[in-house]
């Protein structure tokens, strides 16, 4: 399954089944869903992003996952690379303000599981499954987005046995 099927799936359904989240978070992940598979939505969120995300940690987490989207769009390898480079860097600032945040942490580690290993960083990626591993549980997060997110991270195949485990308890609380 790729990247886009999958985080398609996995944003969609925190939106259709979710508590009460945030409209503002709710109209972002819905748009970010429809950028997926069009270069058009992805510039009108990108730019909408580009204008609103200040300071606020997912917001800018958010750019950086279009940022990504826009690499994936885009035909021209440099322009790729460097759609790329913008998109670590927004999604390095969104973690440097908010670090235990769940939510970017995927946004991240969702995007590094599926590059090539020459342009991922498998430092990261263990960061952010362990961050992610450690706060699936907590209060804060929306249960539909838990329950996408510890979907993912069960599928993604990086988790070792304990991992598994621990995923399935956060899951069932």
């Amino acid at each position: 399954m790729n990247i886009l099927t999958l985080l398609v799936l996995i944003l969609f359904s925190a939106l259709t089944a979710g508590d009460n989240p945030s409209t503002d978070m709710n109209t972002i992940r819905q748009e970010y869903i429809e950028a997926v598979n069009s270069d058009n939505k992805t510039d009108e969120l990108l730019k909408k992003l580009s204008k609103t995300a200040g300071t606020e940690p997912l917001l800018i987490a958010y750019k950086g996952a279009t940022e990504a989207l826009k690499a994936k769009h885009a035909f021209n390898p440099y322009t790729k690379l460097s759609y790329l480079k913008k998109s670590n860097e927004s999604l390095q600032q969104a973690i440097q303000l908010r670090p235990q945040d769940v939510e970017i942490r995927f946004l991240r580690f969702s995007i590094q599981h599926y590059l090539p290993a020459f342009l991922r960083s498998d430092k990261e990626l263990q960061e952010d499954k362990s961050v992610i591993i450690e706060h699936l549980k907590d209060e804060g997060l929306e249960k539909p987005l838990r329950q996408s997110i510890g979907k993912f991270m069960l599928e993604s195949g990086r988790c070792t046995a304990q991992e598994v485990k621990q995923v399935k308890i956060a899951l069932e609380s």
